[in-house]
Formats: C-alpha cells, sequence, structure tokens
C-alpha cells in the first residue's frame, strides 16, 4: 500500500457550517491522476476528489460510509471499473478503514486536510475550461432499473428506479451540465448532497465561482460572515417533489445566502413540481409511454 500523501492537494480542504460545505483551493494544483484507475473520494474528500478528476477531463466515484438503502444499494456509486486499480482520496483514518474493508487494488491513498469553521469570504474555485462534447440526450445516460421493488430516498415503494448519480459523476455528463449554465451571474454554485454537489463542482469550476454542498437533513446555522455578493444556484442531479430543494433553502438562508436559480440534470415525470418553483432541466428522466412500458407504478 502506497503511504497516505498530501502533496499537491494541500490546499484543498472542506469547511462545514450546519448542513453546508464549503470547498476551498485549486484542484490544479494536483498531481496529475495515473490513467487506467478508478478515482474514488469519501467522506470530506469526495468533492475534492471530483474536483480535481473534472480538471483533469476524468471521472469519478463515491465510496459511502454504508451501502445506501435504496436504489442499487451500491456503496460504491459513480463511475467505477470492478477490474481496475483504484486512487483514493480521504481525510481521516476511519474512512480509510472503510476503503480497507472492501478489498479495493489501492495503489495510491492521498489525504485531504479538512478543517472547521466558516471562512471570511467564499472563496472561488479559479475558472478553469473543461472541454465538452455535447450530450444530445441526458437520459441515455441514466440507468432505468426495474427488476424488484425499489425504495426511494423518500421511503416510498416503487417497481422502478432511475440512478442518476452515476452520470452525475461522469466528466462528459458534468462538463455538458456546466455549459448550459452559462449566460447568467451568480455568486456560487450550491449543490444538493450528493449527486447535486458533482455537477455544482462542474459549473463553479467552469464559471470560477464558490463551492457548497447543502445537506437537506442538515441544520440551519448563522453564519457572521461576508456572503456572497450574487444569489446563488442550487443544483441537483434529479428533482422529483422539489422536497430536497425545499429543504435547502433555510440553511441557504441562515448563511446570508440566496437562491435565485434551481436547476437538475433530470426532472422524474412530465413536468416540473410546482413545489420547489421555477426549475431548468436538462432532461425529462421519464415519459408516461417509457414508464408504462417497464413499470406499472403511476405516473402522478
Amino acid at each position: 500500500m502506497t503511504v497516505p500523501t498530501t502533496a499537491g492537494v494541500a490546499a484543498l480542504r472542506t469547511v462545514t457550517c450546519g448542513g453546508l460545505v464549503h470547498l476551498l483551493g485549486d484542484p490544479c494544483d494536483a498531481q496529475p491522476l495515473p490513467e487506467k484507475h478508478n478515482v474514488l473520494g469519501i467522506g470530506d474528500a469526495a468533492l475534492a476528489a471530483f474536483a480535481i478528476a473534472v480538471v483533469q477531463g476524468r471521472d469519478a466515484a463515491l465510496v459511502r460510509h454504508e451501502p445506501k438503502d435504496h436504489g442499487t444499494c451500491r456503496q460504491i456509486d459513480g463511475v467505477y471499473d470492478e477490474t481496475l486499480p483504484c486512487v483514493v482520496f480521504f481525510s481521516n483514518d476511519a474512512d480509510q478503514a472503510i476503503v480497507e474493508g472492501l478489498g479495493l487494488d489501492v495503489r495510491q491513498w492521498t489525504r485531504v486536510p479538512a478543517g472547521q469553521g466558516w471562512p471570511d469570504h467564499l472563496s472561488p474555485l479559479p475558472a478553469r475550461a473543461l472541454p465538452h462534447q455535447p450530450v444530445h440526450d441526458f437520459r441515455d445516460c441514466a440507468e432505468l432499473l426495474v427488476d424488484r421493488t425499489f425504495t426511494r430516498s423518500s421511503g416510498e415503494l416503487a417497481d422502478y428506479y432511475f440512478e442518476t448519480l452515476t452520470p452525475a459523476h461522469t466528466y462528459r455528463v458534468a462538463a455538458a451540465f456546466a455549459a448550459a449554465q452559462q449566460g447568467r451571474t451568480w455568486g456560487a454554485a450550491v449543490g444538493v448532497r450528493w449527486g447535486g454537489a458533482y455537477l455544482a463542482a462542474a459549473v463553479a469550476l467552469s464559471l470560477g465561482l464558490p463551492l457548497l454542498m447543502a445537506d437537506p437533513d442538515g441544520r440551519p446555522e448563522s453564519v457572521d460572515r461576508a456572503p456572497a455578493a450574487e444569489p446563488v444556484l442550487l443544483v441537483d442531479d434529479l428533482v422529483n417533489t422539489g422536497r430536497a430543494f425545499v429543504r435547502c433553502e433555510p440553511l441557504l438562508a441562515a448563511a446570508g445566502l440566496s437562491p435565485a436559480g434551481r436547476t437538475a440534470l433530470f426532472a422524474l415525470g412530465r413536468r416540473s413540481p410546482a413545489a420547489c418553483g421555477e426549475v431548468s432541466v436538462a432532461a425529462r428522466l421519464i415519459h408516461e409511454e417509457l414508464v408504462v412500458s417497464h413499470s406499472h407504478t403511476p405516473v402522478s
């Protein structure tokens, strides 16, 4: 096992405030990632791993502390090839132990320092050109699962499930999604944990914005610091009922941030839910005829 190192990412760290996480530093300071390796991030280092990967035109995956209890139940979610060795970004010994327990072929460990507190100012990521190829139909990037009954993150049962976190980790999709956000002035890009955070990272890197992650299950906490000068863009990978957007807004308000835009990679159903206001969507994930052909669950 390679000895964990912080070389090249000493400037990358996460700082937290309630349900918000702010990523600092220049991911281009990182050493070039080895070819034909999985890029994995866990815990506080997950966003840093993706930021480093995306500026190098690479895909990445998230290692969960525990397998999720809905969808595919994968503990490694994103772009991951079991036949390839791995480079892993982590922040503490506990996270490293979780990855070691998975029996992966890890060739390189990189420790990303994590700190607590909130910065005096929201530091923008340096703008980077993310070359992209047009994605003609984002729906082709989602994985439709129909082989069993699935528990959605809301707790509802359904006999189909769309796996959307993998395209959120995919460089081609993330870069094309970021390119679609051009033309507006934002104070920050805020990703809804977890899938939205990776798309927001691509947007922040493309436009040179501060990058934050909002946890819908986090708690609001006041921040006595200078807020972003402009309204922020709230980003998610999948919008269904709009619950995640609604629950993130108090977190932003407590930090003096005002969401003026809401965007998502996919919308579940035929129309954007009214609960989350106006949402720009890269693709309607399902048309009624698609669901009917695979499932008995009605489209609401």
